[in-house]
């Protein structure tokens, strides 16, 4: 049988839910961003939250004194430990050592999506999608000098067509280029790296309600 129309009230029915897992296991990579990897050195999660009554994802804003993406909107995570039993412990465990959200106690994982490539190594980082209930920013345990603020964007902003764009780069690897989501409405705008997870998991979660789609255009 046919799954209804989603609409924003069932986003986190169980029927959505199944649906879901079975969509990440089609999600793939925006266009020409693929290349050839190991297996994950890093991994990030996406925290799927309610904050003030509204179904939201929650981002961190990194430290303007850091050496690399100082003051860039990230969602938490990092390499990979010896430790760690899998990508899904390793994301759970580097929030929890950047917001003090004690996520293993309360999580409920949603689903991996597909790994990306760092354009610095090309090391493998996958997204974690999970919900993790009910949050107060304000109450939240920062790192110090690695987490500034967090930042939550409601899904409804991040669907909404007059915040969403794209962004084309060439390099001599990939001369014909790639095309990456970036989303207005938060401040700073959510590009890069978190643009395309946070692309791939509301393609994932929404479908129906988020409709943007990336189109690349060949250099002339």
């Amino acid at each position: 049988m046919a799954m209804a129309s989603l609409t924003w009230e069932t986003v986190l029915s169980e029927e959505n839910k199944a649906s879901l897992r079975t969509r990440l296991a089609k999600a793939k990579i925006p266009r020409l961003m693929q290349q050839q990897g190991g297996s994950p050195a890093a991994a990030v999660l996406i925290p799927l939250c309610h904050v003030e009554g509204e179904l939201s994802l929650l981002y961190t804003l990194r430290c303007l004194n850091m050496t690399a993406h100082a003051g860039e909107m990230c969602f938490p995570g990092g390499k990979a430990d010896p430790g760690d039993r899998d990508v899904i412990h390793t994301a759970l465990r580097e929030t929890y050592e950047e917001l003090g959200l004690d996520v293993e106690e309360r999580v409920e994982v949603l689903g991996v999506l597909p790994s990306v490539p760092s354009r610095a190594d090309g090391s493998q980082v996958v997204g974690v999608l999970a919900y993790v209930g009910h949050l107060n920013p304000d109450t939240l345990t920062l790192s110090p000098g690695e987490v500034e603020v967090v930042i939550a964007a409601s899904l409804k902003n991040l669907c909404q067509p007059a915040f969403n764009r794209q962004t084309q780069f060439r390099s001599a690897k990939i001369p014909r280029g790639y095309t990456m989501p970036v989303f207005l409405g938060t401040e700073p705008r959510i590009w890069g790296f978190t643009a395309i997870f946070t692309h791939m998991a509301l393609t994932a979660l929404l479908p129906g309600l988020y409709t943007h789609k990336l189109r690349h255009l060949a250099p002339l």
